[in-house]
């Protein structure tokens, strides 16, 4: 009976001993597989600061090429409506030119007219 207690004396000490170092295992695994999970969390944490800090840049970027393109289109269409007046100007006065030339022909030719009536209503006198 003795022997039979020490048998299980010592079986229960080893089963024991077993589990214990089963809990200790799982223990060791959860521990490590959180300080995992901690680890990714902290890495997400620290990418999604980044991601708004390079998101921020962008959106800087965008804002200062969206009004450098804005000022570009607009000097370059009030160079178009310059271009377009001057065209335009340049167009009236080369019509203003014709018929200035036009109305000096015509008055020379009136007066020419007139100059020979005049020399011929004088020689009648």
């Amino acid at each position: 009976a003795q022997r039979l207690r020490s048998q299980l004396y010592l079986t229960l000490q080893a089963s024991l001993g077993h589990a214990k170092h089963a809990v200790l295992r799982a223990w060791a695994a959860y521990a490590g597989e959180a300080m995992r999970i901690a680890a990714v969390e902290q890495q997400l944490v620290s990418s999604v600061a980044d991601a708004e800090e390079r998101l921020e840049q962008l959106r800087e970027v965008a804002c200062s090429r969206e009004r450098s393109l804005s000022d570009m289109l607009r000097t370059r269409t009030y160079g178009i409506v310059r271009a377009q007046c001057a065209r335009k100007l340049s167009v009236a006065l080369m019509m203003w030119a014709e018929v200035s030339r036009d109305r000096r022909r015509e008055a020379g030719s009136r007066l020419k007219l007139l100059t020979a009536a005049a020399d011929s209503a004088s020689e009648l006198y």
